[in-house]
């Protein structure tokens, strides 16, 4: 069995396995924009062309070597990857569950919250709350300069 964090938005949920990706070793840069991991695709990229590649004629093994570097960081890395990927877009992680799928993660996750009676937490508001911003001026918390002439309130 594998383990897997389970994410949730919006009542939406994905499970992300925990650990090592093979398909991400084989596919290596083309994994990670499958992923939608740009930056590190293009960054993968980038170290065959301008790192490995001018080496290929001096040093062929070394060269061979050098390849293989941004298959091992996406096989070993991957999946965290796509985990902070998550919760850079605001993502919440909401447990760990072993698994032999990620859909049975996901089942046994629901099934977790069945059992307990309870529902997941509710998300937070994007409205600001007025007592919290009313709270933050008394409680000394608002940094920088009052704008716009408003030093005595």
């Amino acid at each position: 069995m594998a383990r897997y964090d389970i994410y949730e938005k919006a009542g939406e949920r994905r499970a992300v396995p925990d650990g090592l990706s093979g398909a991400a070793f084989w596919f290596g840069s083309f994994w990670l924009l499958a992923k939608g991991l740009w930056l590190e695709a293009l960054a993968g990229f980038a170290f065959v062309i301008f790192v490995a590649l001018p080496v290929l004629p001096y040093a062929p093994w070394a060269a061979l070597g050098l390849l293989v570097c941004p298959a091992l960081y996406a096989w070993i890395e991957g999946h965290a990857l796509v985990a902070r990927r998550l919760e850079r877009k605001g993502w919440k992680h909401v447990a760990a569950v072993e698994a032999a799928s990620r859909d049975g993660a996901l089942i046994m996750y629901e099934a977790s919250l069945m059992r307990s009676g309870s529902t997941p937490p509710p998300l937070p508001s994007t409205t600001p709350d007025a007592t919290a911003i009313g709270r933050s001026k008394v409680q000394g918390t608002m940094r920088g300069p009052a704008p716009f002439g408003l030093e005595g309130l």
